[in-house]
């Protein structure tokens, strides 16, 4: 379990009936983030706007939940792990880093 400093709160799954706070076990949609990203950093300040802050927790799925979303996004490809278990093992990263730094 991991709480954020920026959202100010824990962690977990966006599915306010889903229990699962597992970093490893979540994920979020790349498609989704690259277009809040576009939207509200500013690169003159390299600063995040606050609206950016309050929607990202929505972006945070489990496997289980994160499915629908994915029928009508992007589809598996966009899937991107919190925090990648092989990356930290092998010491590597494939997408976007080891740990979204939107979260802390």
């Amino acid at each position: 379990m991991l709480a954020s400093f920026k959202l100010k709160k824990l962690i977990k799954c966006s599915n306010p009936n889903c229990a699962e706070c597992d970093i490893y076990k979540l994920f979020m949609c790349h498609l989704c983030s690259s277009k809040l990203y576009e939207k509200y950093y500013n690169m003159k300040t390299a600063l995040w706007r606050r609206d950016a802050i309050l929607q990202f927790p929505s972006l945070i799925c489990c496997e289980e939940h994160f499915t629908w979303h994915l029928m009508n996004c992007g589809g598996m490809e966009n899937m991107t792990p919190l925090v990648d278990k092989s990356c930290i093992e092998n010491g590597y990263y494939a997408r976007d880093g080891i740990v979204n730094d939107m979260l802390f």
